[in-house]
């Protein structure tokens, strides 16, 4: 669910029947803003989308800005949307706290899928906000 294509009364209706039967949500996010309606409808799988659906831009350091107001002491879980195209663009969002990204393009465009999703794979460390 996006959260800027519903107003907050959808977003909430809407998360609650998916919930109630037994469905996992991812509730997508671009900046901080966004990012408190999810947390006030009680999202667990928040995506942050480093694409502006405004002008198209892409751009990791959306993550790292939104993720620096990302409760991560709470149970939840931060994915990094749009823009991952290799192993260093995985590690940068894992370690500002991203716990997995969320990959379209960069499949679309491989070669080869399953050596792409491999090389995709790092290590949870520290996060360093």
């Amino acid at each position: 669910m996006i959260v800027a294509a519903l107003s907050k009364e959808e977003l909430s209706n809407l998360y609650q029947y998916a919930t109630d039967q037994g469905l996992e949500i991812l509730v997508e996010v671009h900046d901080e803003e966004e990012l408190k309606v999810a947390l006030e409808i009680d999202a667990k799988l928040i995506g942050i989308n480093n694409r502006n659906l405004k002008t198209f831009e892409v751009d990791l350091r959306n993550t790292e800005k939104v993720a620096k107001s990302f409760p991560f002491h709470e149970n939840r879980v931060l994915i990094s949307e749009s823009g991952i195209k290799d192993s260093n663009d995985a590690k940068f969002v894992v370690g500002i706290g991203a716990s997995a990204v969320l990959v379209g393009e960069t499949l679309m465009h491989s070669g080869d899928i399953e050596s792409t999703l491999h090389s995709l794979q790092v290590p949870k460390g520290v996060v360093r906000l």
